[in-house]
Formats: C-alpha cells, sequence, structure tokens
C-alpha cells in the first residue's frame, strides 16, 4: 500500500503481538495518521529502536497497553509525529526501564498521556529528550507522589517546555502512599505567579474507594477536558472551588462517592 496515507485498526480480541503490528505500520511509506486500538496483549516480541528507516507517521493514537520501553521505542520510529496520544502506558517491577538516547522530535506539539505506576523520573526523561515544541499537554497519571511536587514542574515547564500553552494534568494516589506530603501540600509548594500568569489552576477531590482515602489534583479551567472524575467532596473548600469547575465538554463521567464502591 504505496499510497496509504491513514490508517485505523481495531483489534477486539487479545493480540498474540502487538510489536510486530507496529514494525509493519512503521513500513508504510507515506502514512500521515494512525489510529491502533487493541485489548490487552500476550507477550510480545522486543521492538528494535529504529536507527536508519524511520516512519511518516504525523499524528500516532494509540488505545492500548505500552510498556514505557516500548513507548520510548515507538517514538524513535516517528520523528515527523505532531500529535501523540497514548491511553495507557504502565511501568512494571517486570520490565527495566532502559537508559535511551535522546530522541529528537522536532515537530511535536500535542501530547495526550495516561500512565499508569509510571514514576516521575522517568516522565521527566521522557519529556527533556522529546521536544521543546511542546505547546499542550495532557496527562493522567497515578500514585507517584512527585508528580504533585509544583516546584518539578515549574522547573521542568521553564527549562524544556517554554512553548507549553494549555497544562492539563489529573494524578490521582491512595492516602497511605501519601507519607508525610498533604493534599495541602501541592498548593503551598506552588509560585503562584508563575501559575496565574500562564491561568493554570488545579483543584483536588477526595473520595473513599474500599476503606481508604484517594486523592485527585486535577486541572480546572480554562481546561476543556473530555474525561471527568466526580467525587464526594468533604469540606467547603473543595465544594466553593467545584462550584467554579467547568465541565461542559465532558463526554465520559466517572461519579466516586464515600458511601459506594460502584463504578458508573
Amino acid at each position: 500500500m504505496p499510497n496509504l496515507s491513514s490508517l485505523t485498526i481495531n483489534c477486539p480480541n487479545n493480540l498474540t503481538n502487538k510489536n510486530f503490528i507496529f514494525q509493519q505500520i512503521f513500513l508504510l511509506p507515506v502514512l500521515k495518521y494512525c489510529k491502533l486500538s487493541f485489548e490487552e496483549t500476550d507477550k510480545s516480541d522486543s521492538l528494535s529502536v529504529a536507527t536508519t528507516k524511520h516512519s511518516s507517521i504525523e499524528q500516532l493514537t494509540i488505545i492500548g497497553k505500552v510498556n514505557v520501553n516500548e513507548f520510548i521505542t515507538i517514538l524513535s520510529y516517528i520523528p515527523q509525529i505532531r500529535r501523540l496520544s497514548v491511553s495507557n502506558i504502565y511501568e512494571s517491577s517486570k520490565y527495566q526501564t532502559k537508559k535511551f538516547n535522546p530522541i529528537v522530535l522536532n515537530h511535536l506539539t500535542h501530547v495526550y498521556l495516561n500512565m499508569k505506576d509510571v514514576n516521575f523520573d522517568n516522565f521527566e526523561s521522557i519529556i527533556k529528550n522529546m521536544s521543546h515544541q511542546i505547546q499542550v499537554l495532557y496527562i493522567s497519571t497515578k500514585n507517584d507522589e512527585l508528580f504533585t511536587t509544583a516546584n518539578h514542574w515549574q522547573e521542568l515547564i521553564v527549562s524544556h517546555l517554554p512553548n507549553l500553552r494549555i497544562f492539563d494534568i489529573q494524578h490521582r494516589y491512595s492516602s497511605h502512599k501519601m507519607n508525610h506530603l498533604t493534599y495541602n501540600d501541592f498548593f503551598k509548594q506552588q509560585n503562584f505567579s508563575f501559575w496565574f500568569q500562564r491561568k493554570w489552576f488545579f483543584n483536588y477531590d477526595i473520595y473513599n474507594h474500599e476503606g481508604e482515602n484517594q486523592i485527585i489534583i486535577y486541572s480546572t479551567n480554562p481546561y476543556r477536558r473530555k474525561q471527568y472524575t466526580l467525587c464526594d467532596e468533604i469540606n467547603e473548600d473543595i465544594d466553593r472551588n467545584f462550584e467554579k469547575t467547568s465541565i461542559h465538554s465532558v463526554k465520559q463521567l466517572e461519579i466516586r462517592t464515600k458511601k459506594s464502591n460502584n463504578e458508573l
């Protein structure tokens, strides 16, 4: 298919080797848009880092699980990428995250990442080596409390994301993993002038899941989030702040309360 410029693949059944599919996709000579959806896969053959042959893809959406090493390797194949979206990047004790050479993605401007148990240090390394051209960054993260360190974010943004216009984050973690860090510390750490000048604002919600407090820190206005987790507010400050949060553009809603573990 030498003239194929757009490709959408939906795999409803488990893939036996998703990385083989990636290899075939990256061989298509003029492909610009690709969306790949798949269920959880069995163990796949490893994907080698690209050296000489690269893909022409400019927009890539992956709906499925890829580990951090696979994600980094995929980046090496797509130097022309402009928009990148991955629904489930995970880190596991089964896989040691590899050190990698800088991957220059000079055209990348829009990034949407949903990460499960990826630590902040690895995320930071990836961002530092991706592109200084990123304008829009949507991320969803879980567990590592370093994601709630406002000073780390400020340093990363100033040094490596100078063109960032939209910063949208949703981070959740369990209370027993907080150590000395409380949910208020994120706000106490902030250099408010830095965030206010950019009109980047944040809020937090707390809900109870299976007897354990869960905390979500998330961006509020002016973002138009497509997915949203609505929790049972437990104090007046949260309730007042929630009233200011615009969710008119939400298409997928998850509701959690401290009295029920049911998910809608």
